[in-house]
């Protein structure tokens, strides 16, 4: 939808991966998020959370192929207790595609191919659970990057940089609704651009209740009358799903905050609990300025997204945001032994779905899911901390001499 602004730990991957668990205990409700006037992307995030009166436990970032990731921003985001769901396009400054091709055949020491190891790099950096999008909605992009075959590819290609580079990431397939819709002989046919069940953990779909804003056409749908085809794509693929992208025009008199509170009720039924991960709101009227997306829309829908985000079943809890709110520190659970120039932490295991972050004095240093332990060659000094997550609590685990 928009042209830049969005996403994103040891990689998951395949079938066994996040996209085929079953089961639920909650559908994560979070958002992206449009800047007003002058403020930050954070700022804009401090003012939603403040109008919904909670945190969001997913945040939603774009970036373009030549973008620095923001980590300043990021860290912040996800020492909070958020999940970023980070996505890229590829365009360059001027807003020119980068073709699928052109990154599907980069070699090393090439200028795409080093870019997509820049890009990698900086999301390991990162401190938190991270979401990837390779190139969302390409589907309803310009010929101009490529045939689906070569989409295809290029995913493949990108998401193999980052699994070769230690990115701890789910990686999301993210497609407009009427993709799952259309026939499937048709180029736009989400099977026509799936890049594999071992490169995808979530199928997601970009959703909307147009309800005329940009074509008379288009009337009124609730959210469940779009969802059968995608749940069928997502069955046949043994994955869970993930709306990168949902939201309703205004209607008549409290008909969006209506519109919401039927979402809060539709995803708490089995045949949706089970099957969806996050649903993720966009607020902002960037890209289509007739359609009223943003939840303080009225003072009916900002009610509704009120109650929706507080439930328990739509974060897990729901916390009260407080500024630069910090992971639980237990004590006594990480140590480190030095000999002979070498630093060997170990910590104690926090649960057997605990992914786990290294950082010394403050940097990245190493994922894992794989063991308690890691050695760092060549230093005898320094601060550890071992970040530790399962997607829904953060502990930060400092590690004593």
């Amino acid at each position: 939808m928009l042209a830049a602004v969005l996403l994103v730990a040891s990689v998951l991957i395949g079938g066994a991966g996040a996209g085929a668990q079953t089961g639920s205990d909650g559908v994560l409700f979070g958002a992206a998020v449009g800047q007003q006037g002058n403020e930050t992307k954070q700022q804009a995030i401090e003012r939603l959370e403040r109008d919904l009166g909670t945190t969001l436990p997913v945040v939603r970032i774009f970036e373009t192929w030549n973008d620095t990731i923001d980590n300043r921003l990021n860290n912040w985001i996800v020492d909070g207790g958020r999940t970023i769901h980070l996505s890229v396009k590829p365009r360059d400054s001027r807003g020119n595609p980068i073709r699928w091709s052109a990154i599907a055949n980069a070699q090393p020491g090439s200028a795409h191919h080093n870019n997509m190891v820049r890009l990698a790099r900086e999301v390991r950096a990162l401190d938190g659970e991270v979401w990837l999008s390779f190139h969302h909605e390409p589907e309803a992009d310009s010929l101009a990057w490529g045939s689906p075959a070569e989409f295809q590819n290029a995913w493949r290609k990108f998401h193999t940089i980052f699994e070769n580079q230690n990115v701890d990431a789910e990686w999301v397939l993210t497609m407009t609704g009427w993709s799952y819709r259309v026939n499937t002989a048709d180029r736009r046919s989400v099977g026509r651009w799936y890049p594999g069940g071992q490169y995808v953990d979530y199928v997601g779909a970009d959703v909307y209740n147009w309800n005329q804003c940009r074509n008379p056409n288009e009337q009124w749908r609730s959210l469940e009358s779009t969802l059968d085809e995608v749940i069928e794509f997502a069955d046949s693929r043994g994955k869970k799903i993930v709306l990168p992208e949902f939201a309703s025009h205004e209607g008549g008199a409290g008909a969006k905050g209506g519109w919401i509170d039927n979402v809060r009720t539709l995803m708490k039924q089995d045949r949706y609990a089970d099957r969806f991960a996050a649903i993720l709101w966009f607020n902002s009227n960037d890209g289509e300025p007739g359609c009223e997306w943003e939840l303080d829309s009225s003072t009916a829908s900002l009610a509704a997204a009120r109650r929706l985000a507080n439930d328990p079943f739509f974060g897990h809890g729901g916390v009260t945001p407080t500024p630069a709110r910090q992971p639980v520190t237990p004590t006594a659970q990480c140590t480190v032994q030095t000999q002979a120039g070498t630093d060997r932490i170990t910590w104690q295991s926090q649960g057997a779905d605990f992914r786990y972050n290294l950082r010394r004095n403050g940097q990245w240093l190493a994922n894992t899911n794989a063991g308690r332990a890691y050695t760092n060659s060549g230093v005898s000094n320094g601060n550890y901390w071992v970040i530790a997550r399962d997607g829904t609590t953060t502990r930060r685990l400092e590690c004593v001499r």
